[in-house]
C-alpha cells in the first residue's frame, strides 16, 4: 500500500509474490487444523477471564487509518452510538504509530517485538494462527472483514480464517478489492463499498441467527490522499483546536530529525480539512451498520468497538508525520459499546492499547488463550489499570530516523532512540506538568530536573523484552 512516509511522501508498495503467500497462508490453515493448541487459563488474570454472560456476544470492530485523536467532533452519528451509548478511553495508545504492526497488535494482542510485523509490507509475518479471527473462527463465530487488512500479504490471496471477505490495501475510488476470491476494481466509493459489505453480512447471519458473528471494517479513511466522497467536497468542517505544539518555536530539545521539519500549521489545517471529509463517510457507515443491528435486534448482543491504527502529526512540533512517539501520533480514539455490559456515556482515563483488543473479545466470548500465543494486553473488561505500556517503533528506512522504544504512564513519557543497537538520544517528558511534550528534560541545560534514569532503563529494558504475563 502506498503508506504514509516520514515526512508525507508516499513510498512504493513492495507486496509480496503470490506464490510465497499462498503457501504461507496454507501452512497457517493446516496448522489451525492439524495442530490445536491446548487452552490456557490464568484464574484472575484480566488476559483470561470468564464471560460476563451466558451467551457469547458478537463482535464488531471498526479501525480507521491515521484518524488522530481530537477529530470525532466531526463524526456525531459515531459519537452518538459510540459515546453516548458506550465509553470512551480517554488515554489509548497504540503498540505502534504505523499501521500494519499496529493492525497486527490489534489483531493478536501481542506487542510488535512479539508478532514479528515490525515495519509495513511485512504482513504475512504475523502468525494468522494468533489473530482474533482464528480463535473466533475455531468458537463457531460467523466472521467477515471488509477493508484494510495486513500490507505485504498479496490482494489476490483470500485470508483465512474469514467467511466473507473484501480486502484491499488502498484507494478511495475505483479501488482493487479481493471479494470472496474474485480481484479488481469496485465502482463505489470504498467506504460506501464497505457499508454495503457490512449490512450484506449481517443480513446473512440471520439465516443462522442462533451463531454469534464478528465483522471487522477497516477503511481507508483518513489516510493520504485525503479524498471525501463527491458529496463531501467543501463539507464544512469542525474548527482546529490550536494546541501549544503547533506554535511550538523552541525545538531545541528535539532531535536533528524532528528540529529539520517546518511543515506549517496553515498546511496542516488545509491537510486536516481534507481528512475530516473523508471522515464524514465513515461516520455515515458507522450509522448505517448500527441502525442494522437494530433491524435485526442484535445491538445489546454486539460487543462493539471504534478506533483508529495510529494517530498522525499536522504541524505539532513542525511535523507532517507518524512514526513518532509523540501524542499526535500515539493518541488515537478508542470506544467500545456493550448495552449492560459496559458502561455508557463515560470516560475512562486508564492506560490502554491496541494489544487489550483481543483479551476483551476473548473475556467476553469466554474464550481461553492459548498457550501458543501469550497475551500482552489485557481485558477492557476488567478494572485492571497498567503503571505504564509500551510503544515500539521498528524499521524507520527513512534517512535520519533511528528505531525507538518508549514508556508511556499516567506520570510521563521516556523514550530511547538506537540506531543499529547503539543508543543515540533520550527524550523524556513530565505528563504531568508538561502534558504537550514541550520539554525535554533529556535535553534541556540542567541536570537537575533530570529523572532517576537507573529506574527508567531497567523498566524500558524489561517492557521490551517481555512477553505475556510479563508485559506492562
Amino acid at each position: 500500500m502506498r503508506e504514509g512516509a516520514f515526512f508525507g511522501r508516499p513510498s512504493v508498495a513492495r507486496g509480496l509474490g503470490l506464490f510465497f503467500c499462498l503457501n504461507l497462508l496454507a501452512l497457517a490453515a493446516c496448522t489451525n487444523a492439524e495442530n490445536r493448541d491446548e487452552p490456557e487459563h490464568r484464574a484472575g488474570d484480566p488476559r483470561g477471564e470468564s464471560s460476563p454472560v451466558d451467551s457469547p456476544p458478537n463482535i464488531l470492530i471498526i479501525v480507521t487509518d491515521d484518524q488522530f485523536k481530537g477529530t470525532m467532533a466531526a463524526m456525531p452519528r459515531t459519537r452518538f452510538w459510540f459515546e453516548d451509548q458506550g465509553t470512551r478511553f480517554t488515554k489509548a495508545i497504540v503498540s505502534s504509530p504505523l499501521c500494519c504492526p499496529s493492525r497486527a497488535s490489534i489483531l493478536s494482542g501481542r506487542y510488535v517485538h512479539n508478532h514479528g510485523v515490525l515495519r509495513n509490507e511485512l504482513g504475512s509475518e504475523l502468525d494468522q494462527g494468533s489473530t482474533i479471527e482464528r480463535y473466533l473462527a475455531d468458537a463457531g463465530y460467523q466472521t467477515a472483514i471488509a477493508g484494510k487488512f495486513l500490507q505485504g500479504i498479496d490482494g489476490t490471496v483470500n485470508p483465512p480464517y474469514w467467511d466473507e471477505w473484501a480486502t484491499s490495501l488502498w484507494g478511495y475510488y475505483n479501488a482493487n478489492f479481493n471479494v470472496d476470491g474474485e480481484f479488481g476494481p469496485v465502482d463505489p466509493y470504498s467506504v460506501d463499498f464497505l457499508k454495503q459489505r457490512g449490512r450484506q453480512f449481517l443480513r446473512h447471519t440471520e439465516k443462522d441467527d442462533d451463531r454469534p458473528w464478528f465483522l471487522y471494517l477497516a477503511p481507508v479513511a483518513p489516510h493520504l490522499p485525503y479524498r471525501p466522497a463527491d458529496r463531501h467536497v467543501g463539507a464544512p468542517v469542525p474548527k482546529l483546536r490550536v494546541t501549544p505544539p503547533f506554535t511550538e518555536e523552541d525545538r531545541s530539545d528535539k532531535p536533528d530529525f524532528v528540529r529539520s521539519q517546518n511543515y506549517t500549521l496553515e498546511e496542516g489545517e488545509r491537510q486536516r480539512a481534507k481528512m475530516i471529509r473523508t471522515l464524514m463517510s465513515v461516520d455515515e457507515m458507522v450509522d448505517s451498520i448500527m441502525k442494522q443491528l437494530g433491524k435485526l435486534d442484535e445491538r445489546r448482543t454486539t460487543l462493539a468497538f471504534f478506533l483508529s491504527d495510529n494517530g498522525h502529526s499536522l504541524g505539532q512540533h513542525g511535523l507532517f508525520a507518524k512514526r513518532l512517539p509523540y501524542r499526535s501520533a500515539v493518541e488515537v480514539p478508542l470506544l467500545m459499546r456493550w448495552p449492560g455490559q459496559v458502561p455508557e456515556g463515560e470516560t475512562s482515563d486508564r492506560l490502554v492499547s491496541t494489544i487489550d483488543l483481543l483479551p476483551t473479545v476473548l473475556h467476553a466470548a469466554g474464550i481461553d488463550p492459548l498457550e501458543r500465543y501469550p497475551l500482552d494486553g489485557r481485558s477492557l473488561l476488567s478494572s485492571w489499570d497498567r503503571p505504564h505500556l509500551l510503544i515500539e517503533q521498528f524499521g524507520n528506512d527513512i534517512k535520519g530516523l533511528p528505531d525507538w522504544t518508549s514508556l508511556r504512564s499516567h506520570s510521563y513519557q521516556y523514550t530511547e532512540y538506537r540506531r543499529e543497537g547503539e543508543l543515540v538520544l533520550r527524550e523524556y517528558y513530565d505528563m504531568e506538568r508538561d502534558p504537550w511534550q514541550l520539554e525535554n528534560l533529556f535535553g534541556d541545560a540542567s541536570e537537575e530536573n533530570d529523572p532517576d534514569l537507573e529506574e527508567l532503563e531497567t523498566a524500558l529494558e524489561e517492557a521490551r523484552s517481555c512477553e505475556g504475563a510479563s508485559c506492562p
